[in-house]
């Protein structure tokens, strides 16, 4: 019973210390850090004198630099969950809305996925899984062709790319990893990440450039002179002021709020059905899913710098991928569009410096409770798209600048040629808007000879197992051209950061390097 007494006791005089910490400038503070001390019985015996000034010094800086951790309590940890889903609602919403899906199932699915996600990386990576734009023309045109639930089952497809390239990482560790995406590659790869959405961000932000500023300048506003609870919401309250404006000017439609019911299961629970699995849908996806999983890569590393932490090495890649890829599935077995990480709320975590996993699964969870919650989710879907634009504008910057930060920290030198090809050409493709157009016959026929021949490669001491492998290759390319589908004007393109980051990699692969490079990527 002491003890407790005894530690009860001592936590609520670091609170307070931490509070003066917090409260007054750096030149006051230390002053008042002394004043508070000499305040508690416990401490007066302590002689505060000039000799053991520096060690004072030395735990208020401690002190100063735990402030976060210790005042981030449940309730703000809930608060701050709720606000970085209102980041991520419009785009979750915005995809079904685009494909013909239902939007309380596709939030629902979105918080599914995550927890699966958070299970499967033993919830150490705080990353949100939301619904992928990559998938939206692919939807769209497959539906045309199969329907949607044959579509929703070649989700499945996706899904398996993810297993995998998780089983691949997993098999060849982090070897693999440092050959094929070294800082060189990742930086601009993140950079483009960022830039890439600032496009979307734009044009939602141009529909009301009024709104968008409001938005924009109340959320810089709270983030430079808030201070407690305060400070770690800018986003809501930007939000917030943006949504109030834009009622006074009447551009918000309350007409859905009004007719939503309070309580409704998502559409494809209320209306459940299994999905119908089909080939050909199933092998349509599978080139699709290369761009989000190279996206997948780029989201963790930036997560990782943004948390402090290198999750490429625990839990690890291959973890973060299977995670993705079963919260795939569940969302194909649930009737939702694919997930992926969700870049808005990593630029969420970069600015208000909250980075714990838990408050990412508490957004997890208000994602559910709004998928049963009509009236709540009808309300979300009114704010004007022009108010998360005016937010987003300052979400997709932050994300590019980790980008940056990455080349720095790992001291990518510009003056090398080799390291200006990768980079300059990784970032125009990108920016540029280039798009690759393939068969998916074609694609898969080289997919198949690429990994045979890469297996065949690492089989030098034993002839025989290499032939073998290269002839079992093209036994397997004949039986794709012959007998599946994906021939004749079935076309599939590539574009953005899938194709730039592609084009990354094979530089990276193709043009020489230097002995300290090949030293460092082992």
């Amino acid at each position: 019973m002491m003890r407790k007494i005894f530690l009860s006791f001592i936590g609520y005089i670091v609170y307070d210390l931490t509070r003066c910490a917090y409260i007054y400038n750096k030149v006051y503070m230390v002053t008042q850090f002394v004043s508070t001390v000499q305040r508690y019985s416990f401490f007066q015996t302590m002689a505060i004198n000039n000799s053991n000034l520096c060690i004072i010094k030395e735990l208020f800086v401690f002190l100063y630099l735990r402030m976060n951790n210790i005042q981030l309590t449940p309730f703000r940890k809930g608060v701050v969950g709720v606000q970085f889903l209102f980041v991520a609602f419009g785009a979750t919403v915005l995809v079904p809305l685009l494909v013909g899906l239902d939007p309380a199932t596709a939030l629902f699915t979105a918080g599914i996925g995550t927890f699966i996600f958070h299970l499967v990386t033993k919830g150490k990576v705080p990353i949100f899984l939301g619904s992928s734009f990559a998938f939206i023309a692919p939807i769209i045109e497959a539906s045309k062709m199969w329907g949607m639930p044959g579509t929703l089952a070649g989700i499945a497809g996706v899904a398996l790319v993810y297993f995998l390239m998780s089983a691949l990482v997993k098999w060849q560790g982090r070897k693999l990893l440092n050959r094929l995406f070294p800082p060189v590659v990742i930086g601009p790869v993140i950079i483009l990440i960022g830039l890439s959405l600032s496009g979307s961000a734009v044009n939602m932000a141009k529909e009301n450039w009024l709104l968008a500023f409001v938005a924009l300048v109340t959320a810089i506003t709270v983030l430079m002179m808030g201070k407690g609870l305060l400070k770690l919401v800018p986003i809501v309250c930007g939000i917030i002021v943006g949504f109030i404006v834009a009622a006074l000017l009447g551009e918000v439609d309350f007409s859905k709020v009004q007719s939503a019911a309070w309580f409704a299961l998502p559409g494809s629970l209320s209306n459940f059905h299994w999905p119908e699995f089909a080939w050909k849908p199933f092998i349509y996806m599978i080139p699709v899913a290369i761009a989000p999983v190279i996206e997948h890569i780029g989201d963790v590393y930036v997560v990782g710098a943004v948390a402090g932490k290198d999750f490429v090495e625990e839990p690890g890649l291959h973890r973060t991928m299977l995670g993705d890829g079963l919260a795939c599935l569940a969302a194909c077995f649930f009737g939702g569009p694919p997930v992926t990480t969700y870049s808005e709320v990593t630029g969420a975590m970069q600015i208000t410096k909250v980075t714990h996993p838990q408050v990412i699964r508490i957004s997890a969870l208000t994602a559910l409770v709004f998928s049963v919650i009509g009236k709540l989710s009808a309300l979300l879907q009114s704010i004007p798209q022009a108010v998360l634009g005016g937010i987003m504008l300052l979400l997709f910057g932050t994300i590019a600048s980790v980008g940056v930060q990455n080349l720095i920290q790992h001291k990518v030198d510009m003056n090398h040629q080799r390291n200006v090809i990768i980079v300059s050409v990784t970032l125009t493709l990108g920016i540029g808007g280039a798009i690759l157009d393939f068969t998916l016959r074609g694609i898969l026929i080289g997919v198949l000879m690429v990994i045979c021949l890469m297996y065949a490669n690492s089989l030098k001491s034993n002839r025989w197992k290499a032939l073998c492998c290269i002839i079992g290759g093209i036994l397997a390319s004949l039986v794709v051209f012959f007998y599946l589908p994906g021939g004749e004007g079935e076309l599939t393109k590539m574009s953005g950061i899938g194709l730039s980051a592609i084009v990354g990699v094979v530089l990276n692969l193709v043009l020489p390097k230097d002995k300290e490079e090949e030293m460092r990527e082992g």
